[in-house]
């Protein structure tokens, strides 16, 4: 014999109940049409409040929130590089680099060319050909991108020198240049404590400061 709920007497199931799931809708950005997006879609994205956004392979890409750490390194890095840094060129931080159309990665710390970060008209990104050196500080979200495919454009650039950080305790860099007759970066050194370099200029960093 069951009830007229269905179930027999003196048992103690419960009725399934339907759990509410709220799905919030998806920007119209993130689903590139099927010629993929462009880096004129990139700079014509209304970027008030939102994520930090990359172009990667046609496809937009919003990265996460960083940590407290990770805008430390970025930071302390520029301020250091900026200071050491030549007539002629400056460090900048967190801008979209063009390498084609269906590329414009953005990177944590860049060296370029004076009268690119003086350009009035360019706010927030830079040619390919404007930039010496980029550095990507790893996170957790994107190390496949920052460690594989991020090099990868990079080197389609002619972009001389990489660097890697990586930050799980204390900072570690990793400097690679680019290796034109393979097109792509070789290590030139992995640095702990201090990283002193004679190219593309002489570069001295308390790795310890990248994180006060």
């Amino acid at each position: 014999m069951r009830s007229a709920a269905g179930r027999a007497p003196g048992s103690s199931c419960r009725p399934g109940r339907t759990k509410l799931v709220i799905v919030p809708a998806v920007p119209d950005w993130l689903v590139p049409p099927y010629e993929g997006w462009h880096f004129e879609d990139l700079l014509a994205l209304p970027l008030d409040g939102s994520p930090h956004i990359e172009l990667i392979d046609g496809a937009f890409i919003p990265m996460s929130p960083p940590s407290k750490l990770h805008v430390q390194v970025i930071r302390n890095l520029q301020a250091q590089l900026d200071r050491q840094c030549p007539a002629g060129l400056r460090a900048d931080s967190e801008a979209i680099i063009r390498i084609d159309d269906d590329n414009g990665p953005e990177a944590d710390v860049l060296v370029v060319t004076a009268s690119a970060h003086d350009d009035q008209e360019r706010a927030g990104w830079y040619d390919g050909s404007d930039v010496l050196v980029a550095v990507e500080v790893v996170s957790p979200s994107s190390r496949v991108r920052d460690r594989e495919r991020k090099p990868q454009i990079y080197a389609k650039a002619a972009i001389k020198y990489l660097w890697r950080i990586e930050h799980d305790d204390s900072p570690v860099i990793y400097t690679s240049a680019l290796d034109t007759t393979s097109t792509a970066y070789d290590i030139t050194g992995i640095f702990h404590h201090r990283l002193k370099l004679s190219l593309p200029f002489p570069i001295d960093l308390d790795l310890g400061e990248l994180t006060q």
